[in-house]
Protein backbone atom coordinates (compact mmCIF):
# COMPACT_ATOMS: atom_id res chain seq x y z
CA UNK A 1 0.00 0.00 0.00
CA UNK A 2 1.31 3.44 -0.87
CA UNK A 3 0.29 6.80 0.56
CA UNK A 4 -1.93 7.55 -2.46
CA UNK A 5 -3.95 4.36 -1.80
CA UNK A 6 -5.10 5.49 1.67
CA UNK A 7 -8.65 6.87 1.82
CA UNK A 8 -8.48 10.72 1.99
CA UNK A 9 -10.90 10.77 4.96
CA UNK A 10 -8.63 8.42 6.92
CA UNK A 11 -5.62 10.53 5.97
CA UNK A 12 -7.32 13.73 7.19
CA UNK A 13 -8.39 12.09 10.47
CA UNK A 14 -4.83 10.92 11.12
CA UNK A 15 -3.50 14.38 10.22
CA UNK A 16 -5.93 16.04 12.66
CA UNK A 17 -4.92 13.62 15.44
CA UNK A 18 -1.26 14.22 14.71
CA UNK A 19 -1.37 18.03 14.85
CA UNK A 20 -3.69 18.08 17.89
CA UNK A 21 -1.14 15.97 19.74
CA UNK A 22 1.66 18.31 18.68
CA UNK A 23 -0.09 21.30 20.26
CA UNK A 24 -0.91 19.43 23.47
CA UNK A 25 2.60 18.03 23.84
CA UNK A 26 3.98 21.52 23.19
CA UNK A 27 1.93 22.71 26.16
CA UNK A 28 3.09 19.77 28.28
CA UNK A 29 6.73 20.39 27.34
CA UNK A 30 6.30 24.09 28.05
CA UNK A 31 4.78 23.28 31.43
CA UNK A 32 7.84 21.19 32.31
CA UNK A 33 10.07 24.07 31.17
CA UNK A 34 8.10 26.42 33.47
CA UNK A 35 8.51 24.03 36.42
CA UNK A 36 12.26 23.93 35.73
CA UNK A 37 12.54 27.72 35.52
CA UNK A 38 13.79 27.73 31.91
CA UNK A 39 13.94 30.88 29.80
CA UNK A 40 11.96 31.26 26.55
CA UNK A 41 14.61 29.35 24.55
CA UNK A 42 14.23 26.45 26.98
CA UNK A 43 10.44 26.61 26.56
CA UNK A 44 10.78 26.34 22.78
CA UNK A 45 13.34 23.52 22.83
CA UNK A 46 11.58 21.39 25.44
CA UNK A 47 8.23 21.89 23.69
CA UNK A 48 9.78 20.99 20.34
CA UNK A 49 11.42 17.84 21.72
CA UNK A 50 8.20 16.78 23.46
CA UNK A 51 5.96 17.47 20.51
CA UNK A 52 8.13 16.43 17.59
CA UNK A 53 10.91 14.14 18.81
CA UNK A 54 9.10 10.82 18.33
CA UNK A 55 7.92 11.65 14.83
CA UNK A 56 11.36 12.88 13.84
CA UNK A 57 12.91 9.60 15.05
CA UNK A 58 10.25 7.62 13.17
CA UNK A 59 10.81 9.53 9.94
CA UNK A 60 14.58 9.17 10.17
CA UNK A 61 14.22 5.40 10.68
CA UNK A 62 11.78 5.07 7.78
CA UNK A 63 14.35 6.99 5.72
CA UNK A 64 11.94 8.08 2.99
CA UNK A 65 12.00 11.78 2.19
CA UNK A 66 12.32 14.73 4.56
CA UNK A 67 11.37 14.53 8.22
CA UNK A 68 7.77 15.79 8.36
CA UNK A 69 8.38 18.13 11.31
CA UNK A 70 11.02 19.98 9.31
CA UNK A 71 9.24 20.08 5.96
CA UNK A 72 5.75 21.05 7.14
CA UNK A 73 5.82 24.35 9.08
CA UNK A 74 2.58 23.71 10.99
CA UNK A 75 4.39 21.21 13.19
CA UNK A 76 6.93 23.73 14.48
CA UNK A 77 4.28 26.47 14.69
CA UNK A 78 2.01 24.27 16.83
CA UNK A 79 4.86 23.06 19.09
CA UNK A 80 6.02 26.66 19.65
CA UNK A 81 2.41 27.81 20.18
CA UNK A 82 2.11 25.18 22.90
CA UNK A 83 5.31 26.51 24.47
CA UNK A 84 3.93 30.06 24.45
CA UNK A 85 0.62 28.94 25.94
CA UNK A 86 2.52 27.26 28.79
CA UNK A 87 4.82 30.28 29.16
CA UNK A 88 1.93 32.66 29.76
CA UNK A 89 -0.48 30.26 31.52
CA UNK A 90 0.56 28.61 34.76
CA UNK A 91 -1.08 25.20 34.58
CA UNK A 92 -1.16 23.52 37.97
CA UNK A 93 -3.44 21.82 40.45
CA UNK A 94 -5.40 18.59 40.54
CA UNK A 95 -7.39 19.33 37.37
CA UNK A 96 -4.20 19.92 35.38
CA UNK A 97 -2.65 16.70 36.72
CA UNK A 98 -5.71 14.73 35.57
CA UNK A 99 -5.64 16.40 32.14
CA UNK A 100 -1.91 15.78 31.89
CA UNK A 101 -2.13 12.09 32.77
CA UNK A 102 -5.11 11.36 30.52
CA UNK A 103 -3.95 13.65 27.73
CA UNK A 104 -0.58 11.92 27.61
CA UNK A 105 -2.26 8.51 27.26
CA UNK A 106 -4.68 9.71 24.59
CA UNK A 107 -1.92 11.42 22.61
CA UNK A 108 0.21 8.27 22.86
CA UNK A 109 -2.59 6.21 21.34
CA UNK A 110 -3.25 8.77 18.59
CA UNK A 111 0.43 9.11 17.67
CA UNK A 112 0.89 5.34 17.72
CA UNK A 113 -1.86 5.12 15.11
CA UNK A 114 -0.35 7.85 12.95
CA UNK A 115 3.16 6.41 13.25
CA UNK A 116 2.00 2.88 12.45
CA UNK A 117 -0.07 4.13 9.54
CA UNK A 118 2.91 6.01 8.11
CA UNK A 119 5.10 2.91 8.40
CA UNK A 120 2.41 0.78 6.72
CA UNK A 121 2.13 3.36 3.94
CA UNK A 122 5.85 2.81 3.26
CA UNK A 123 5.32 -0.97 3.04
CA UNK A 124 7.13 -1.86 6.25
CA UNK A 125 6.30 -5.29 7.74
CA UNK A 126 3.82 -5.47 10.65
CA UNK A 127 6.19 -5.71 13.64
CA UNK A 128 8.49 -2.86 12.51
CA UNK A 129 5.36 -0.81 11.75
CA UNK A 130 4.06 -1.38 15.28
CA UNK A 131 7.46 -0.46 16.74
CA UNK A 132 7.53 2.73 14.61
CA UNK A 133 4.09 3.60 15.98
CA UNK A 134 5.18 3.09 19.60
CA UNK A 135 8.37 5.08 18.97
CA UNK A 136 6.30 7.91 17.46
CA UNK A 137 4.12 7.93 20.56
CA UNK A 138 6.84 7.73 23.20
CA UNK A 139 10.06 8.97 21.61
CA UNK A 140 9.55 12.70 22.17
CA UNK A 141 8.75 12.24 25.84
CA UNK A 142 11.82 10.06 26.31
CA UNK A 143 14.06 12.63 24.63
CA UNK A 144 12.50 15.44 26.69
CA UNK A 145 12.96 13.53 29.93
CA UNK A 146 16.61 12.72 29.20
CA UNK A 147 17.39 16.33 28.20
CA UNK A 148 15.79 17.64 31.42
CA UNK A 149 17.70 15.12 33.56
CA UNK A 150 14.73 12.94 34.43
CA UNK A 151 14.30 9.20 34.10
CA UNK A 152 12.12 8.61 31.03
CA UNK A 153 8.55 8.28 32.25
CA UNK A 154 7.90 5.38 29.87
CA UNK A 155 10.22 3.25 32.02
CA UNK A 156 7.79 3.38 34.94
CA UNK A 157 6.28 5.95 37.23
CA UNK A 158 2.65 5.07 36.52
CA UNK A 159 2.48 7.06 33.25
CA UNK A 160 -0.16 5.47 30.97
CA UNK A 161 1.60 5.93 27.63
CA UNK A 162 3.17 2.69 26.44
CA UNK A 163 0.15 0.41 26.89
CA UNK A 164 -2.26 2.63 24.89
CA UNK A 165 0.45 3.13 22.28
CA UNK A 166 1.07 -0.59 21.83
CA UNK A 167 -2.66 -1.37 21.79
CA UNK A 168 -3.43 1.29 19.21
CA UNK A 169 -0.44 0.38 17.02
CA UNK A 170 -1.49 -3.31 17.01
CA UNK A 171 -5.09 -2.39 16.15
CA UNK A 172 -3.92 -0.09 13.35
Amino acid sequence: MTTDQVDPLITSIYQWMDVSGVLMMGVIGGTIARQRGYDIVGFFFIAMLSALGGGMLRDMLINEGTVAAMSEPEYLILAFTGALIARFTDFKGKTWEVILAHGDGIIAALWAATGTMKAIAYNLPPLPSILRGVLTATGGGMIRDVVTGREPSVFGGNQPTVIPAVACAVIT
